[in-house]
């Protein structure tokens, strides 16, 4: 069973442990919990996290925005739906949508799409990510990794963390595109 609903958030990183983000761009995220609900003014404050050398520290700024008309169509946009597995277990910690030059990943991404702290999602669920003004132009792979309570934060851990990825790379920063869905599974050793 698939479920959705709509969340539209302005992802502002500025720095993602060693990873520089680039441009800041509007990001949309759909879960369950906002089916029906246009009213809706959800609002995630501003979160730090420091494991104690500057290089590991996230600062995360995100508001809530009105992306007005745009749509997967529009220029520089990358939409894709994000497919939980039917064994998903655990509790989460972090989504986060890169764009790799090559796969498996090895290194920082090319740009950091988005990063969803303690995602809200369920077995069978479909987050749906719409992500606009994408900096980037060029082909990349779309990666998506669920990292885990217990698991890693910049690099998944074996049989803890979820990843999912495009089969191909896509071209990004024409036209929108909008890669389908991306089926996330347990991480096993490359």
């Amino acid at each position: 069973m698939r479920t959705s609903g709509l969340l539209t958030i302005l992802a502002l990183t500025s720095t993602l442990g060693c990873f520089s983000t680039g441009e800041e761009g509007d990001t949309t995220f759909t879960t369950a919990d906002e089916i029906g609900d246009t009213d809706s003014t959800s609002e995630t404050s501003a979160s730090e996290t420091d494991t104690g050398t500057s290089t590991d520290t996230t600062t995360t700024d995100t508001t809530t925005t009105d992306t007005g008309t745009q749509d997967c169509t529009s220029d520089a946009a990358v939409c894709l739906s994000v497919v939980v597995p039917a064994d998903y277990a655990g509790t989460p910690v972090n989504l986060l949508v890169a764009l790799y030059d090559t796969l498996p990943p090895m290194g920082p991404p090319s740009a950091v799409l988005a990063q969803v702290p303690m995602p809200d999602i369920a077995v069978g669920m479909q987050l749906d990510v719409q992500v606009f003004d994408v900096a980037n132009q060029g082909d990349y792979f779309v990666y998506v990794a669920l990292f885990m309570e217990g698991g890693g934060m910049f690099q998944p851990v074996v049989d803890i963390d979820y990843v999912g990825s495009t089969a191909a790379a896509v071209t990004v920063g024409g036209a929108g595109v909008d890669v389908g869905p991306i089926d996330l599974a347990l991480y096993a050793a490359p």
